[in-house]
């Protein structure tokens, strides 16, 4: 992440793959874990134990060199992906654009 963020979670983050493009964002790719860090450790994600500025994701329908799409707070749920000060992350634009590994 580009700053601290808390709430981290997979009702908070949407991850879609990007292929087959015709079945593109039709429907999420299921989150089974996600491990959070502050920069320095291994965090709680809600951000009680400090902001968390980095998580790895364990999407296990995503296979090596696929790419994928992460997005925050689809659909204004709550409670939302949001930065230090509670501001929500905006769902416009995707919070990562990363490769399967």
């Amino acid at each position: 992440f580009s700053e601290g963020v808390k709430n981290i979670d997979p009702t908070t983050l949407s991850v879609y793959a990007m292929k087959p493009a015709a079945d593109r964002f039709q429907s999420t790719t299921p989150i089974s874990s996600i491990i959070c860090s502050n920069g320095a450790e291994t965090t709680d994600c809600s951000g009680s134990g400090g902001l968390v500025t980095s998580a790895t994701l364990t999407v296990p329908a995503v296979q090596a060199g696929a790419r994928f799409e992460v997005f925050a707070n689809q659909g204004s749920i709550t409670p939302q992906l949001t930065d230090g000060a509670g501001n929500p992350l905006d769902w416009n634009g995707n919070a990562a654009d990363v490769t399967g590994s």
